[in-house]
């Protein structure tokens, strides 16, 4: 998934949950961009899907965000039943610093 753009990121966090076999019923309910608390640009999504060892149906909220050329994911999982506001102000915490010249 090489120079995959932002606002396509969560496909590789779906991508990644096939390639487990883990996983089935994969399905992004929900995604927008979105500025992180210090101004980074990120992708927020919500999936649903089936854990298969289980059959349980399972909610994620993640973001993803870009520092240089390096992409970096943040995914939380919880039950159906969790509150999906929990898990969003979850992974919308994570802050990129900015390098520091010198």
């Amino acid at each position: 998934m090489q120079g995959l753009k932002l606002e396509q990121s969560e496909q590789y966090v779906t991508e990644f949950m096939k390639g487990t076999n883990q996983f089935s019923d994969i399905r992004v309910n929900h995604k927008e961009m979105i500025r992180l608390a210090n101004g980074t640009a990120a992708n927020y999504f919500e999936i649903g899907a089936k854990f298969m060892p289980t059959a349980d149906p399972l909610i994620l909220a993640g973001v993803v965000g870009y520092k240089g050329k390096k992409m970096i994911s943040v995914v939380a999982v919880g039950p159906p039943d969790a509150p999906m506001a929990y898990l969003k102000r979850m992974v919308q915490s994570l802050k990129f610093d900015h390098e520091k010249a010198g």
